[in-house]
């Protein structure tokens, strides 16, 4: 949900930036990546 999404991006807001900026990332954060180019939610 739009609420949970909020959550999560605040709470690893610092940390999703660091990887979203392209930092080195595990294939678990690049799927992730991807997936929520399809989901604006978690944009």
């Amino acid at each position: 949900t739009p609420a949970q999404a909020a959550r999560l991006r605040d709470a690893g807001g610092d940390y999703l930036q660091g990887w979203h900026c392209g930092a080195p990332m595990p294939f678990g954060l690049f799927h992730f990546r991807l997936t929520q180019k399809s989901q604006p939610a978690f944009g």
